[in-house]
């Protein structure tokens, strides 16, 4: 899609891009969307700080699918929410179909394409696993 940059940046919590959780949206977050990818990651460690923007594109260009959200969560500033999910390397991302955390974690490429396409496999089938690359 051609100008995904126009409203760079988009601010936080805008419908579409990536959403910050913290205690008080994460429930809500994840009763509202079917999908909810979420990328645990530390404000100290390179590899977070290396994917955040190519995260926040995925969830730009993610924006127009219904009942996909694409959330972050700072493991400093909520240490809570990573303990709750058992994150302790960053970045770390994982799914919750329904509310209920998927056993596998995303291990693509960290790339804008590699993390939709994953996504867009997800939301196609939601029963079969995922096969391998064609």
């Amino acid at each position: 899609s051609s100008g995904i940059n126009a409203e760079w940046p988009l601010r936080p919590g805008v419908a579409g891009s990536m959403v910050n959780l913290d205690p008080n949206n994460l429930d809500q977050i994840i009763k509202d969307n079917p999908l909810v990818m979420i990328n645990f990651s530390a404000g100290w460690c390179r590899y977070s700080q290396a994917l955040k923007p190519i995260y926040e594109k995925a969830a730009d260009s993610l924006a127009s699918v219904q009942g996909v959200k694409l959330a972050y969560a700072d493991c400093v500033a909520h240490n809570d929410i990573c303990s709750k999910y058992r994150v302790s390397k960053y970045p770390t991302m994982k799914f919750l179909r329904s509310g209920e955390l998927m056993k596998s974690e995303y291990r693509g490429q960290r790339s804008v394409e590699g993390i939709t396409e994953h996504i867009n496999k997800l939301m196609e089938d939601p029963v079969k696993q995922l096969h391998g690359d064609e």
